[in-house]
């Protein structure tokens, strides 16, 4: 975070972060160039061979940076809350995030629904099925529900008149 914030200043937006992860957006000429100035910070082994970028110096050490797109520039994001979000790279794939909710049922939703889900402020249900302890006597079951798998509603969070930038609560 440090390196982003002190190289681009306010020509960069923290977008998520997660456990391990961390997404911003940058304003730059070519933000590839930029991180291969500092090669010492990234790890480009997940690069593409054939790519200019790929360097194996820094493979597998803790601690450096790692471009999870592998040298394809993300095109669109939507953050809907912590560990719910989607974006779409330049090859025309998605990549989505829906903590708790199936894998199945994530696989049913595309890049447009969770635009859809920030825009129109609706929340997207999906049936799906858990294995659960529902009683005292501790008898395991599957059971069917009707579970939330997108919402825009983050109650940490204070969004900003745009509709879409947010603050974290006490900020």
């Amino acid at each position: 975070y440090d390196y982003i914030k002190n190289k681009y200043d306010n020509k960069s937006k923290l977008l998520f972060t997660d456990s391990d992860s961390l997404m911003h957006e940058i304003k730059t000429e070519d933000v590839y160039e930029d991180f291969r100035s500092d090669k010492e910070m990234f790890d480009f082994s997940n690069y593409s061979s054939e790519s200019k970028y790929y360097d194996d110096s820094n493979k597998l050490v803790t601690g450096k940076m790692k471009d999870e797109t592998e040298g394809v520039e993300i095109e669109e994001f939507v953050g809907l809350k912590p560990k719910i979000y989607s974006f779409l790279i330049d090859d025309n794939s998605e990549h989505k995030k829906s903590k708790g909710v199936n894998g199945n049922a994530v696989a049913t939703i595309n890049h447009n629904k969770y635009t859809d889900v920030l825009l129109n402020n609706i929340c997207l249900r999906h049936s799906m099925n858990r294995i659960k302890d529902h009683s005292k006597e501790h008898r395991i079951g599957i059971y069917g529900i009707n579970e939330i798998s997108l919402s825009c509603f983050d109650d940490k969070i204070y969004i900003q008149n745009n509709g879409y930038d947010g603050l974290a609560l006490g900020y």
